[in-house]
Formats: structure tokens, sequence, C-alpha cells
């Protein structure tokens, strides 16, 4: 994806953008805050909201452990690829692509809930 470690910039390359195509920010950047808020719901991350403002905000802001951090990409570049893809994808990708999102988030509430 992007190696400077910016949530904005990776999120756009798993949207099919270039890292420095902003056309989309805002359809992003809403559909990274949701995924945030979801996982925070969740007890997943930092105690406090998190919320991606603009590319200075990097991965290792998002504090999890590193273990899971890979995990957390999956799911928040999926959303934010079915926010701004969803209305040209397939209803089979597209279905695919919800129910990846979903499974990542409860595995990630299984395995943190679980003290691992």
């Amino acid at each position: 994806m992007t190696d400077d470690g910016s949530i904005l910039r990776t999120l756009r390359v798993a949207c099919d953008l270039e890292p420095d195509d902003d056309d989309f920010d805002v359809d992003i950047k809403l559909s990274a805050n949701l995924s945030f808020l979801a996982l925070h719901r969740q007890g997943i991350g930092p105690k406090k909201i998190f919320a991606v403002k603009d590319v200075t905000d990097t991965w290792s802001d998002f504090e999890i452990d590193d273990q899971y951090i890979e995990t957390v990409k999956s799911y928040v570049a999926t959303r934010a690829n079915i926010a701004v893809n969803g209305g040209s994808m397939s209803a089979a990708t597209l279905a695919e692509y919800k129910s990846f999102a979903r499974e990542a988030e409860w595995t990630l509430m299984v395995e943190l809930s679980s003290g691992e």
C-alpha cells in the first residue's frame, strides 16, 4: 500500500486511487471514522474515540496491539472500498466485501475480549 503509515493514503490506495488523490477523501474519512467508531463500541482500539482528520494521521496513532493492526487495516480498508466503489461492484462482490468486513470486526472483538 503506502509506506509512510498514513491512514488516508493507505485507504486511497485500497480504493484503487493514487495515494495523493484527495477527490474521495470525504467518503473515505466518513467510512473510516464510522469503522473506528464501530471498533471503539466493541472496546477495540484507543480508550478515546479515534478519527482520521488528514494525511498526518497514521496507523500507529490507532493504539492497538501490533498483532491486530493488519486486521484493523483490512477491516477499515474494506469498508472504505465499499463506500467509494460499492456502486460499481457486482452484487456478489459487494456481498463478499460486506461479509469480510463483518467477519473481521467479529474476529477482532472475539480475539480482544478473550484477553489473548
